[in-house]
């Protein structure tokens, strides 16, 4: 028992720095006693480090084949807040590169969903399902968009990771209060009455020095309703594309799934299909156009009106008619076209387009909110769906999210994230196209001349009947360039379904163009400060490659100085951790001794600094540390007396005296004559001195004093 609290209380009242464990006392601690990196030499939050760019920790990448570099964390629960301000995440299953989270890595935290929506009627014009407006604005879907209230999606920030993760549980820190978060975020499986699901995610995002993909794609792990999405990396040097892709199209959120009575009734009427997928939720039957993978689970949408035609923000409405009607597009920055109407159905029971991130009083598209793109509502009919994947919406595209200093493309080279390609129906409703995703780039007044970036939304899939809706266009994408010149970027709507003239069903509606905006505002977000001085060393990557040393380490030979220091300020050899070779580091002898890291004996006494410190507790810079009269090298070497003890024989007399009097400093019984004056030997021996009585002749008092020597010297032999 005594044994356990001893060591409860020494791991609490001594934390220790450096050790890559949170400990009392500690805000972070990164495995070293470094600063400059997000936490202190004293394991204490630096604020402002989140806005540093790629430090390029993992090195210089070269992509030949399609590749998923990022690796995508669900938080640890289904009903999970975190609160502004917050330090720790509980992280769940990751899916993607399988990256293992360290100390300093980056990670995006990114609400994916999470927006009220009016849950009200929506099969007749002006009903406020969406966002509640009875009588929609000129720009607006009816019955689409959502709510302000409570509006969280497609807010995000980056986070380092402060501490090595602990089952899942790790420390972060922030741009936000005390090196916390800056947003709130929610995780919730919970529906009500206007809330659907809520949804975030934690990526990490890999910091190269430079990245290079020839002839090949960096892609993400499709959306799957819990994560993926994204392609997001920070290239520190340069980014390369010779014919090299970031492809996220069809990655976004997915489609609804069509329905008949053939296929599946839910029991209510009018056979209605699913609602895309978006950033209010998600619903019961999801069709992922890319992977052609049905998925069937609890609805996420807020309920009664989940059934009826209405968009729910950005996805696409999904139709109700038993005469084919086709489903509406999804959104992003543009709105989604509505389904085309059922031959000899009922008006207005097609799809309706989702609507762009608005609501009452509108907020404004701006690059602080990345979305996916929405997914398409599904098409409904009356006879068994031959091609289910015609019948479903398709997939909006994902998220692209690129900080790059340099960029430098050729070829076949593209940012892309548009959304799923279109299918043509044998027979009945067509699914509405996905909307385009969104691209975020920032580069270091970069052009981007030979780079294409494009986001745009997907055709309405058709029919080949007569009668027959084809699905409404996807919206057009979002792109923001920041800081880079020559930018030029594809937004477009999404054609209507069936728009070619090549079939008979009817037309759906085009989606509208989306928003490009090739000057974005540098967001607190995502901005960071591009350096040339990777490790912050105070050298140049230039010179360090020069110099042979590592410019992602900024202490090379892990001395304790770093390399600026060791070149600019001490002249020590940065790839040795002793340049003198005196057994101290040079760190140990500029911050702990005060000693010449290059000269191996700082005080000249005759002994290396190291010696010194390490064997003989001496102090380096005292050349006579015991103030005896004699160099404590002297003493080690050629007297063996102790060089903290001035008199080692404990006789009385210092052992320098000693030394200069001819005398034995490791004798004591030595010392014994220093208490007789050399004038008043002859006393004892009866011969003649100075200040007492002579009984012989002087040649009688010396040779008495003689005799009485051999005497002496006899005497303290036989006492040996």
């Amino acid at each position: 028992m005594l044994g356990g609290w001893l060591f409860a209380m020494a791991s609490t009242a001594f934390a220790v720095c450096g050790d890559g464990q949170l400990e009392d006392g500690e805000t972070c601690d990164d495995g070293n006693v470094m600063g400059g990196d997000g936490c202190s030499a004293q394991c204490a939050f630096e604020l402002g480090v989140v806005d540093l760019c790629s430090r390029g920790v993992d090195g210089d990448k070269v992509i030949k084949k399609t590749e998923i570099v990022n690796t995508y964390f669900p938080p640890n629960g289904d009903e999970i807040t975190l609160a502004a301000g917050s330090t720790t995440l509980s992280l769940g299953t990751s899916r993607g590169a399988g990256h293992p989270l360290r100390v300093g890595d980056r990670l995006l935290l990114i609400q994916m969903q999470g927006v009220d929506i009016d849950a009200g009627p929506s099969q007749s014009a002006g009903d406020t399902y969406g966002d509640g407006t009875p009588t929609a604005p000129v720009t607006d879907n009816d019955r689409a968009g959502h709510l302000n209230q409570a509006f969280t999606a497609g807010q995000y920030e980056m986070v380092v990771v402060a501490t090595n993760p602990d089952k899942g549980t790790l420390e972060v820190f922030g741009a936000g209060k005390d090196g916390g978060l800056m947003h709130e975020y929610v995780q919730s499986r919970s529906v009500d009455n206007d809330s659907g699901f809520r949804t975030f995610q934690a990526v990490h995002i890999p910091q190269y020095r430079d990245l290079s993909v020839t002839k090949s794609s960096i892609i993400p792990e499709l959306w799957d309703g819990s994560t993926g999405g994204i392609v997001a990396v920070d290239v520190a040097r340069q980014l390369e594309l010779l014919d090299g892709r970031m492809e996220a199209s069809g990655a976004g959120f997915r489609g609804g799934q069509a329905n008949s009575p053939a296929t599946g009734d839910f029991g209510t009427g009018g056979f209605p299909a699913e609602k895309g997928e978006g950033i209010a939720g998600s619903p019961a039957g999801t069709y992922q156009a890319v992977s052609g993978e049905y998925v069937m689970g609890p609805s996420g949408y807020p309920m009664p009106a989940d059934d009826g035609v209405g968009a729910p923000a950005n996805a696409g409405g999904n139709s109700t008619s038993s005469f084919d009607s086709g489903g509406g597009g999804g959104a992003n920055a543009g709105y989604g076209g509505m389904g085309g109407i059922g031959g000899g159905g009922p008006v207005l029971v097609e799809g309706i387009g989702g609507a762009p991130v608005h609501g009452p009083g509108y907020f404004d598209l701006r690059p602080d909110r990345l979305f996916l793109g929405g997914g398409g509502g599904g098409a409904s009919g009356d006879d068994p769906i031959p091609n289910p994947f015609a019948g479903a919406g398709g997939t909006g595209g994902g998220i692209i999210w690129v900080r790059a200093r340099r960029v430098a493309a050729s070829g076949s080279a593209v940012l892309r994230t548009s959304g799923s390609s279109t299918f043509v129906a044998d027979a009945e409703g067509g699914g509405g196209g996905g909307a385009g995703g969104t691209i975020l780039v920032l580069t270091d007044s970069a052009s981007l001349a030979e780079l294409p970036l494009l986001a745009v939304g997907a055709e309405g899939n058709a029919s080949d009947l007569s009668g027959d809706g084809a699905g409404g266009g996807g919206g057009g994408g979002a792109i923001w360039v920041a800081n880079s010149t020559d930018a030029s970027g594809d937004v477009r709507g999404g054609l209507a379904g069936g728009s070619f003239g090549m079939f008979a069903g009817n037309l759906g509606n085009p989606g509208t163009d989306g928003a490009f905006d090739p000057a974005a505002a540098v967001l607190p977000s995502f901005d960071c400060d591009f350096t040339d001085d990777l490790d912050g060393d105070g050298l140049t990557d230039e010179e360090e490659e020069d110099l042979g040393s590592d410019p992602l380490d900024p202490d090379t030979d892990n001395d304790g100085l770093t390399d600026g220091d060791e070149v600019n300020e001490y002249d020590t050899d940065l790839l040795d951790p002793d340049t003198d070779d005196d057994g101290l580091t040079d760190g140990d002898e500029v911050n702990e001794h005060d000693t010449d890291p290059l000269d191996p004996d700082t005080d000249d006494d005759g002994l290396n600094d190291g010696d010194e410190v390490n064997e003989h507790d001496t102090d380096p810079l005292d050349p006579d540390s015991d103030d005896d009269g004699l160099t404590d090298g002297d003493e080690v070497d050629v007297h063996d007396t102790d060089p903290l003890d001035p008199d080692t024989d404990d006789g009385g007399k210092s052992d320098g005296d000693e030394v200069e009097e001819g005398r034995d400093p490791l004798d004591g019984t030595d010392d014994f004559d220093s208490e007789v004056e050399p004038s008043n030997v002859g006393r004892y021996l009866g011969g003649a001195c100075t200040g007492c009585q002579s009984t012989g002749t002087p040649a009688l008092g010396w040779l008495s004093l003689l005799a009485g020597v051999i005497f002496w010297r006899r005497r303290k032999t036989l006492t040996h």
